[in-house]
């Protein structure tokens, strides 16, 4: 009997490494802000337009997520914040928007918020 626990128990810690090393990576997570006079933050770096455009473009065929967040939401975007996003569109790079600075929630395709459950890696 203790020798079918053990083997039991062998099995289980198999299954478990496998399922570790099978599981689908967290996808790198690039934290992007616009504020309301139109400044971005990539990853908490300031840069240009431009800048941000070819920095992001350095995630292209990489498992990588755009994690947008745009100050005073509910108000109407500055130019650059449109710009942005347009390039990021353009890119064709995975997005998520957040209400908040620390992008602790998500809108939905339906315009609903809600906690963001996955936080990604860094």
């Amino acid at each position: 009997m203790r020798r079918l626990g053990t083997l039991a128990l062998v099995a289980l810690i198999a299954f478990a490494v496998w399922r570790v090393q099978t599981a689908e990576p967290l996808p790198e997570v690039v934290r992007v802000r616009v504020d309301f006079d139109g400044n971005i933050t990539v990853s908490g770096q300031p840069c240009t337009l431009a800048e941000a455009r070819d920095l992001l473009s350095s995630y292209i065929g990489r498992s990588a997520e755009i994690w947008y967040q745009r100050e005073e939401s509910e108000g109407r975007p500055h130019k650059t914040a449109m710009l942005l996003l347009d390039a990021i569109a353009g890119l064709g790079l995975p997005i998520s928007l957040s209400t908040v600075p620390d992008f602790g929630d998500v809108i939905l395709a339906n315009g609903s918020v809600v906690p963001r459950v996955n936080r990604g890696r860094r």
